[in-house]
């Protein structure tokens, strides 16, 4: 503290800090009992000449030299190999070899490590970052790196050709999750990061900095302290239920642990009960209420149960003990039931046109729908080439799916789109609490949808999705936990599709409602697997696999796609059984409302879009 009597000059008592900040003129007398390095230490304070203040657990620490751009604009916790690595591949002036990146990373932190002000703990973790450099799993990683350096690269040099271009990217799809199977996802049950540099970055941020580490208090410590255990990498929850967005989908992706997905399983066969149960029982309904609350609020955004949706696939209930086996195996059955899938035998001619490998037909056959179907089968069969190349997402669908439900769906009163196109019901759910002088948020994108042309509200009744392309030799390009997270969006998108409808239906019996399915498909690979979904009230939704079938490779196969052909004709008549189903819940709606029949009745829907 200042204080003195010098002449007739009277100075208060004001702190030595804040006379140097505001650049108080000072008596030299009053410096003469001061050690001049604290003038000094105060002096690079006012003119900011240190380095950026560190918090308790220097979490958003940044280094002062703009010439190491990304340890300037990148937090303290987010350095890291991969992100430096990434950092470089993406930046305007990208090295031409991996060493370059290699040996900029290992210079830049020995500089940083050299630097005088730097927090004892920067320098600490710096040091535990050199040190794995030099350990055996780094040298591990350095091979995948190298290959996916090397995609990036071949990228760069395909701006003329298209072809290339696809298969720059598909190559870098590949080296992508080869990087990741290298470097392994730990338990998301703890948070861990992907990276061994990165639980250095753990243990030294739970560590107590002495005084002199701080040039001045941080008003932010106790809020930092509350923080850390619960700050993670994937993005702000609400922009991240938005799940639906591309740029989030690998952070999501990283937290799934694949050991954690089971096997699916289909349906079983629907049997002669006219009258299957359609509502939840409460013992179930108050298991499966447990088992929502007990998921982990990293996980609820790829865990179906968070969206209302139960599961009967079990794909995602690993872990799940509150519901039983026998429940699941009765709920199934009971689903079944409903929906009655069988697929009915074919005429004569059919089977014969594909006993005979799907051969062309002639003109003179007078069966105009298997004319239809026989003419996309031609094409599916003369694109059947390019399932032993590399393939798009975009590309696969419309030689594959595409012909095959064009050549089936031939009903005026269903519309099939396909494309990157909005779902409206996803669309109305996101806007649904939004401010209206604020500009709508579109919908979901999926790769196709079913329109209802004939229903008042031209309910959209079936999804499909297409997860990922094709490699070389017809294997496909996306991950498990791609395809899983697909299906997710999937459930979220047929979900939101029975909500839209009966949200506004009041005057109906949930008997009514009950009747109502929707149906989705996802293709993976060849691969298309069949969905069914229902609402049985208390905001759960049944979930199941109806059906399965394969495109074939080769057209020497293609009496295989008998299969598809029975399966889709099926599925158009279901998607009728849902518009008859849907135009009464209407007329029901509008008696029960305009003739006082039925009171008031809301659906207790999930309507669930952040966790």
């Amino acid at each position: 503290m200042l204080r003195g009597n010098y002449g007739k000059q009277v100075w208060e008592e004001v702190p030595l800090r804040q006379a140097v900040k505001t650049h108080r003129e000072l008596p030299l007398w009053f410096l003469t009992d001061l050690q001049f390095p604290d003038i000094q230490e105060m002096l690079r304070g006012s003119y900011g000449k240190q380095e950026p203040v560190v918090d308790s657990n220097f979490r958003t620490y940044h280094f002062k030299r703009m010439k190491y751009s990304f340890f300037a604009n990148t937090d303290a916790r987010h350095w890291s190999f991969k992100r430096f690595y990434s950092f470089n591949i993406n930046s305007g002036d990208a090295p031409k070899t991996f060493n370059e990146i290699l040996d900029k990373w290992t210079a830049s932190l020995k500089f940083i490590q050299g630097q005088k002000y730097i927090p004892k703990a920067i320098k600490k973790f710096v040091e535990e970052l050199i040190n794995f450099n030099e350990t055996k799993k780094f040298e591990n990683l350095l091979d995948a790196y190298e290959q996916n350096f090397q995609a990036h690269f071949l990228a760069t040099l395909s701006s003329g050709s298209v072809t290339k271009i696809e298969m720059a990217k598909s190559y870098m799809k590949q080296t992508d999750e080869i990087l990741n199977s290298k470097l392994g996802m730990q338990n998301e049950e703890y948070e861990e990061d992907s990276y061994v540099e990165d639980d250095a970055m753990s243990k030294n941020s739970n560590l107590v900095y002495s005084d002199d580490e701080f040039t001045e208090e941080s008003p932010t410590y106790e809020k930092n302290l509350k923080r850390k255990l619960e700050d993670d990498d994937l993005p702000g929850y609400d922009g991240l239920i938005f799940l639906f967005n591309d740029s989030n989908e690998d952070k999501i992706m990283e937290k799934i642990d694949e050991n954690t997905l089971e096997e699916e399983r289909k349906l079983p066969l629907a049997s002669d009960n006219k009258d299957p149960s359609t509502s939840i029982c409460d013992e179930v309904l108050s298991a499966f209420q447990k088992y929502q609350n007990k998921i982990p609020k990293i996980r609820r955004v790829y865990t179906p149960a968070y969206w209302g949706v139960l599961d009967l696939t079990r794909e995602s209930l690993y872990g799940c003990k509150e519901v039983t086996e026998n429940d699941l195996q009765q709920l199934s059955q009971d689903f079944a039931d409903h929906i009655k899938w069988k697929c009915e035998l074919t005429s004569k001619d059919i089977q014969d046109y594909f006993d005979g490998n799907c051969v062309k037909l002639d003109n003179s056959d007078e069966n105009k729908d298997l004319k239809h179907f026989d003419s996309n089968v031609q094409f599916l069969k003369n694109n059947m080439h390019f399932f032993q190349e590399m393939l798009t997402e975009e590309h696969l669908k419309m030689i594959s799916s595409y012909p095959l439900f064009h050549g089936t769906f031939m009903s005026n009163r269903i519309k099939h789109s396909w494309g990157e196109i909005h779902a409206l019901s996803s669309s109305d759910a996101r806007n649904e609490k939004s401010d209206p002088l604020k500009k709508a948020r579109v919908g979901r994108k999926v790769d196709m949808k079913v329109t209802l042309l004939k229903t008042p509200n031209k309910f959209e009744a079936l999804f499909g999705e297409v997860s990922g392309g094709l490699g070389q030799f017809g294997i496909p390009t996306a991950c498990r936990k791609k395809r899983f997270l697909d299906k997710v969006k999937l459930m979220v998108t047929m979900r939101d599709s029975v909500n839209r409808l009966l949200k506004e239906r009041d005057h109906v019996s949930n008997e009514k409602r009950l009747e109502i399915i929707v149906f989705g498909w996802l293709q993976f690979g060849l691969e298309l697997n069949f969905y069914a979904m229902d609402w049985m009230g208390s905001g759960i939704y049944r979930f199941g696999l109806i059906d399965r079938c394969r495109i074939p490779a080769d057209i020497d196969d293609c009496d295989i796609l008998e299969d598809a052909y029975c399966i889709l004709k099926l599925l158009q008549r279901k998607l009728l059984d849902t518009e008859r189903n849907v135009r009464n819940l209407f007329s029901n709606n509008t008696k029960g409302k305009r003739r006082q029949i039925a009171l008031e009745n809301k659906a207790e829907l999930n309507v669930n879009r952040s966790p």
